[in-house]
Parts: C-alpha cells; structure tokens; sequence
C-alpha cells in the first residue's frame, strides 16, 4: 500500500461568528494525495486531507516541497475528537511500490517529448 505527495495549499483568513460577532482566525494545510490504501476502491484514487498547518509537522525530509510526488505516511493523532494529521513522514528509500502512471507528469524535458 502507498500514498503519494502529489500536492499541498495553506488556506486561511478570518471569519466572523454571526451569533457572537467574535473574529475566529483559521489556518488550515490541505494536503493532496493519491493512494492504493483504501480496500473497497479498485487501483489508486484521489484525496484532499484538511489538517491545522501547526500539525503539518514534516520528519524525513527538509519540507513537503522535497516530498512532492513520492511515497509519505501520515500519521494521526486519534485521542482528539476527530483524527487529525500529527505528522507526514518520508517514506524509508528502500521500499518498493509500484507507481501509477501519470499522462500528464513526463520525465522528458518540454519540447522534446515528441
């Protein structure tokens, strides 16, 4: 079983609370991934995990940026409320998967793919 990196946007701002007018302040990390990881679907599929940037905490490697498009884990914290990301972590280099195919990620430099 794998998950890919394949993609990670920081969402925040403000908004306010309409029945106490309180400013609540948020910033979120959502984290995209494809995964094999999951039994009732056939092949690899899509998700978009929300999570506190605070708990975003990066082990393995310098930044998500070096992650991109290779095998992480996430780790969950499961004594809050809901599950939520404690830590995405670099896959080790020696293990093996087998990895989709992506038409529109090409390892040939532009222009000399024809």
């Amino acid at each position: 079983m794998a998950t890919l990196l394949m993609g990670f946007e920081n969402s925040n701002g403000t908004m306010t609370d309409k029945r106490t007018g309180e400013v609540i302040q948020w910033d979120n990390m959502i984290i995209h991934v494809m995964s094999n990881d999951r039994a009732e679907t056939n092949g690899w599929f899509c998700d978009h995990i929300k999570c506190k940037s605070k708990n975003a905490v990066v082990l393995g490697s310098e930044s998500l940026e070096a992650l991109l498009y290779h095998p992480v884990y996430l780790q969950y914290d499961i004594t809050a409320k809901e599950p939520t990301i404690s830590a995405i972590i670099a896959s080790p280099p020696d293990c093996t998967i087998v990895y989709p195919i992506f038409p529109c990620i090409s390892p040939a430099p532009a222009g000399k793919d024809k």
